[in-house]
């Protein structure tokens, strides 16, 4: 699968209501998923192609990082924290890779 920002931009606009929507949808977007790029590389893509604020995109990106992609048990799980880690653990850095 090509790597394309424009189809990226497309799919996740058509479903996102907010900025959290549009960091989920850009991580989890199987051209993105599918790459491992740190989460410095995401959060990047997300504020140069989609606007969107640097710490709220790497909010919702280390927490995409710790909850694994599952963003209800993120929502459950890390609600509190907003260095997005669960029970105190490690936080993330921006030179981690998500390569799940």
């Amino acid at each position: 699968m090509t790597f394309n920002l424009n189809t990226i931009r497309n799919d996740v606009r058509a479903k996102a209501r907010t900025d959290g929507d549009v960091c989920w949808l850009f991580n989890a977007h199987p051209m993105i998923r599918n790459r491992a790029l740190t989460i410095g590389e995401r959060v990047d893509l997300l504020v140069n192609v989609f606007k969107i604020k640097r710490t709220n995109a790497l909010i919702e990106t280390k927490g995409y990082y710790h909850a694994r992609g599952n963003r209800h048990e993120s929502r459950r799980n890390f609600a509190h924290d907003i260095a997005g880690r669960a029970n105190g653990g490690r936080v993330a850095t921006e030179s981690d890779v998500i390569d799940f």
